[in-house]
């Protein structure tokens, strides 16, 4: 695992954009691809979710479901099964529950 809080995507061809950890407020799967939410935009690139979240923070970032990862950082509240962020609504699995709810406290 790197130390780097950032990391590179290949937006379009030819094209490598630095995402920083703290811009990104949550990911989510899409197949065979990942939507990766920044405080900007959304970026839709092509990689595995597992492999993505084994390489962000665990500190930061943590899987709520079999497709989400949120940045705790960036949660706005939480009401029973249901993750905010900005003005979107996650999810949460009945198994991620109570490590999420750990893990902010």
């Amino acid at each position: 695992m790197s130390n780097k809080d950032y990391f590179f995507v290949k937006i379009s061809r030819g094209i490598l954009k630095k995402i920083h950890h703290n811009n990104i407020s949550h990911i989510q799967a899409d197949g065979d691809y990942v939507k990766i939410f920044t405080d900007e935009k959304m970026y839709y690139i092509h990689f595995n979710l597992n492999q993505l979240h084994q390489s962000l923070p665990q500190n930061i970032f943590y899987r709520c479901q079999r497709s989400f990862i949120v940045n705790v950082d960036k949660i706005d509240a939480i009401e029973d099964n249901c993750i905010y962020i900005n003005k979107h609504l996650i999810l949460i699995g009945e198994q991620y529950r109570k490590g999420l709810i750990k893990l902010i406290n």
